[in-house]
């Protein structure tokens, strides 16, 4: 006798075993479960229905054709968009069923599970938060030789997490961050052009100081978060290149050589002019033709009415104090202002002495040639034509006998 047999699709595995709570196919991060088996008619449709084990939740995918009759593929549905990624639980334990349907949409049956029996059942699944990877812009930065460099906001555009459509991923707003530089042209290559590394804060603010070595620095910097990998996510972005330029820092002209070391002048000179003291001054770096340059002369005092200075023309020029005498050492530094960050460049200073030499200011007095004051010193014995000494008081006055001739200012 013939008889009627029915067969009754039956699944064996879904890969993969989780779900991303996000639900949808986001680049690989939120991937579509497969479910393999036997049995699957191509003309029906299946969906699969996930549900907490208390029955309390339940979504399901869109109903879809089987693929062939050996597997079915659901896109998994939204299952939480509200928590924020670390308020979610990792694994949310959920009840997997797969529902056969009719071409019309009536539902038929729940298919069989992997359970080997005659009845319909589910296993368990999971709803998982898969990381979604983060996301910053940069741009590559210009620095003098041994400045300290603070950039605000180097790195913008910074999210934790961006979907697959570019969109950023709210939910992972609360992750931290923290940023990786990397040295691109092997060991110890960054320390050879900063003296403190590249930093760059989670607010994006990039610092670092250069060292007095000028060039081209490549760094390799890598934003990651606290979401971790798991279930095929993604907790950092790609490397990218970033370069830092280093330039010539201003450096000061050298004071080379002076037309005289040593400089002899007389006490009560008049002003004195030297041109072309400096002689000799180096070029300093290629940049110093943007750079204005000054000279500064050091001096003690106690020497000099009119202080020590160096004329554009490179001219000494200075007057020397009134009676004043001894030797001194001065010195004369070459300064340059940076264009480009305002700060002063100096050189070392260059040391010449000046010798003030005495002079012996000769004696000198005054006379009156007034007669009537004159005194006779004894009336009774010049009477008659006798000669007899007169007096003139005050004859001679303002009688100086010339300068002293003691120390010099500095106790030379």
């Amino acid at each position: 006798a013939l008889q009627n047999f029915t067969f009754f699709p039956e699944w064996v595995k879904h890969t993969p075993p989780y779900a991303d709570r996000l639900g949808g196919v986001n680049g690989g991060r939120s991937p579509a479960v497969t479910v393999t088996g036997f049995g699957f008619n191509p003309a029906r449709q299946y969906k699969c229905v996930w549900s907490l084990p208390d029955g309390s939740f339940t979504v399901s995918s869109e109903a879809v054709e089987a693929v062939s009759r050996r597997a079915t593929v659901c896109v998994p549905p939204v299952w939480d968009d509200k928590s924020a990624s670390g308020d979610f639980a990792s694994a949310v334990l959920a009840n997997l069923a797969v529902v056969e349907y009719s071409v019309d949409g009536a539902s038929l049956a729940t298919i069989f599970s992997q359970n080997g029996s005659s009845a319909p059942g589910s296993v368990p699944s999971r709803f998982v938060h898969i990381n979604r990877i983060p996301t910053f812009l940069g741009s590559s930065v210009y620095a003098r030789e041994g400045a300290a460099i603070t950039i605000a906001n180097w790195a913008t555009d910074i999210s934790a997490g961006v979907n697959a459509d570019g969109t950023i991923q709210a939910l992972e707003a609360n992750q931290s961050l923290t940023f990786l530089v990397t040295d691109l042209r092997g060991s110890g290559a960054l320390e050879k052009f900063f003296s403190s590394r590249p930093v760059i804060h989670p607010n994006g603010t990039l610092q670092f100081t250069a060292r007095y070595r000028s060039g081209l620095a490549a760094m390799g910097v890598i934003l990651q978060d606290d979401g971790g990998p798991a279930y095929g996510g993604f907790d950092a972005s790609s490397e990218r290149v970033f370069s830092i330029y280093i330039s010539p820092a201003a450096h000061a002209p050298e004071v080379l050589d002076l037309a005289l070391k040593v400089i002899t002048v007389y006490e009560n000179a008049d002003r004195v002019v030297l041109p072309r003291f400096i002689t000799d001054v180096s070029d300093g770096s290629l940049d110093d033709m943007l750079q204005e340059m000054t000279f500064q002369v050091g001096f003690a005092a106690g020497y000099f009415v009119d202080v020590p200075y160096v004329s554009r023309d490179g001219a000494l020029v200075f007057a020397v104090l009134p009676f004043a005498f001894g030797n001194t050492t001065l010195s004369i530094t070459s300064f340059v202002v940076d264009p480009v960050s305002k700060l002063n460049a100096s050189s070392a200073p260059t040391l010449f002495r000046l010798n003030i030499l005495p002079v012996n200011t000769p004696p000198h007095f005054n006379f009156s040639l007034a007669m009537a004051d004159g005194v006779v010193l004894d009336e009774v014995a010049c009477q008659g034509d006798v000669e007899c000494p007169v007096v003139i008081g005050s004859f001679l006055s303002d009688i100086h006998p010339g300068a002293t001739i003691t120390d010099g200012p500095q106790g030379e």
